[in-house]
């Protein structure tokens, strides 16, 4: 963390937070991409990422892109985006003309040309903007271009690191947060690949354990990979956390052992997300149970959670 000392409290455009220890003030860090994933749907991936972008962006005034790397378009929904029409330039468009780029076609569009502003949920309905969060949206049609990823790698290796890396140079956004398919595969690799961090969300069921045990294959060959770029590019495992808690005490005593024995006692996150019938009416609005219901205790669960991702990665 730098301090900045007699400076203006503008700084690239940005209200600078105040250290109250040393005085001065805080000189905003690098982009963190933070790729969100397990091998098992239904672990709360789209949901844990629209509540931790919301906080971050509406709470804690953080400058946030999300990414919904998934074509069933789950993430795009929370934030307005439920049709073709409502997104103008699409994330799978992006990912196409960049290929066609790499191929030998015209020179793409800048990657922020792609980035919509999210519709904040207020009162029942999406009434405004967010002002300092994005997307890139997706559409069903994103599978198609996964498609082509997968079958022409000679291309597309490293493309979304590429993009993810325009992303970062860019120097808008604090926070990239991707969603991602349950599906262990190429394109994961891709995103662990531009990635800083891997965050993974585990309900306490042997499915879900099991999921999360296959995604640690895919961020270790990933980890093998960037070791031979001759950047300092890194990909880390933040760690993993319980979702859709019932009875915390089954989680700690059957499945805590489990996983702490795969991965360590570091990895895990300490906050626990409970169940929430709140959760599934709030994605019955499409919006984000943090916007939605930002008392109930799913949220404020998401809110330690956040709490606890930034104190680890700054």
């Amino acid at each position: 963390m730098q301090i900045l000392f007699n400076a203006d409290i503008i700084y690239e455009g940005r209200v600078l937070e105040k250290d109250a220890e040393r005085g001065g003030f805080i000189l905003p860090e690098g982009t963190k991409v933070i790729v969100v994933c397990n091998n098992k749907g239904g672990v709360g991936k789209s949901t844990s990422v629209a509540a931790m972008g919301d906080i971050l962006a509406r709470e804690l005034r953080k400058r946030v892109l999300l990414i919904d790397g998934d074509p069933q378009g789950n993430l795009s929904k929370r934030f307005g985006f439920s049709s073709y029409d409502d997104c103008q330039n699409s994330y799978e468009i992006l990912l196409k003309l960049r290929l066609d780029a790499r191929r030998g076609g015209a020179a793409p569009l800048p990657v922020n040309d792609f980035a919509n502003s999210g519709k904040l949920y207020e009162g029942g309905k999406k009434v405004r903007p967010y002002e300092t969060l994005r997307i890139f949206c997706a559409t069903r049609d994103l599978e198609k271009v996964y498609s082509e990823y997968r079958a022409d790698p000679e291309f597309s290796d490293c493309l979304i690191r590429d993009i993810l890396q325009e992303v970062r140079e860019s120097g808008q956004y604090d926070y990239v947060l991707i969603d991602t398919q349950p599906v262990l595969s190429y394109i994961l690799g891709q995103y662990m690949l531009g990635s800083d961090y891997v965050l993974i969300p585990v309900t306490p069921n042997d499915d879900a354990f099991d999921g999360a045990l296959a995604i640690g294959d895919v961020y270790m060959n990933t980890k093998q990979k960037k070791e031979r770029f001759k950047d300092d590019d890194k990909v880390e495992l933040l760690g993993y956390f319980f979702n859709q808690v019932k009875k915390s005490t089954l989680a700690q005593k059957h499945f805590l052992p489990k996983m702490n024995e795969e991965w360590g006692e570091n990895p895990k996150l300490e906050t626990m997300i409970p169940y929430n019938q709140e959760v599934n009416n709030a994605e019955i609005e499409n919006a984000p149970i943090s916007s939605k219901n930002p008392n109930c205790p799913a949220s404020v669960g998401f809110r330690e959670l956040v709490r606890e991702v930034v104190s680890r990665i700054g």
